[in-house]
Order: C-alpha cells, then sequence, then structure tokens
C-alpha cells in the first residue's frame, strides 16, 4: 500500500460513524479476557484484551442495536 493510499484509508476510517466501545486497561498485569459481543443480525463480535494497542482504546462494533456484551472469560497468566 503506498502512503498516499495508506492516507486515504486513514481519513476514510477517520469518518466512521459507527457505534464503539471505548475500553481503559490500567494496571491489569498478565489479566487476559475477552469481550463477547452479540447482535441479532451479525456473528458474535469477540474482542481480547491482547489486541489492545494502547492503555485506551477503542473498537468499533458491528450489527445493528441492541447489543448484549458480556465478558467471556479472565484468567491472569502466571
Amino acid at each position: 500500500m503506498t502512503k498516499r493510499e495508506l492516507a486515504i484509508l486513514a481519513n476514510n476510517l477517520a469518518s466512521i460513524d459507527n457505534i464503539y466501545v471505548t475500553f481503559f486497561l490500567s494496571n491489569a498485569g498478565s489479566l487476559k479476557f475477552s469481550i463477547v459481543v452479540s447482535t441479532s443480525d451479525e456473528p458474535d463480535q469477540v474482542i481480547s484484551s491482547a489486541s489492545f494497542k494502547s492503555l485506551l482504546d477503542k473498537q468499533y462494533l458491528i450489527g445493528s442495536a441492541p447489543y448484549t456484551i458480556k465478558v467471556k472469560k479472565s484468567r491472569r497468566e502466571v
């Protein structure tokens, strides 16, 4: 992908007008968890704490409201 194409993509992504969830992760240590977002018109969307890119992260949701958001699992690696 060229820098021009990347800039076009970034501008399009910045203008996404869809629902999203913001996560703030602090002092989690080795805690690993997944969040499952369910809706009636799409397969479940699984968001893993391992995919967080920074202390504050945003994930756009797929599908239409209403959404059900649940913590799938939680464990601390040793």
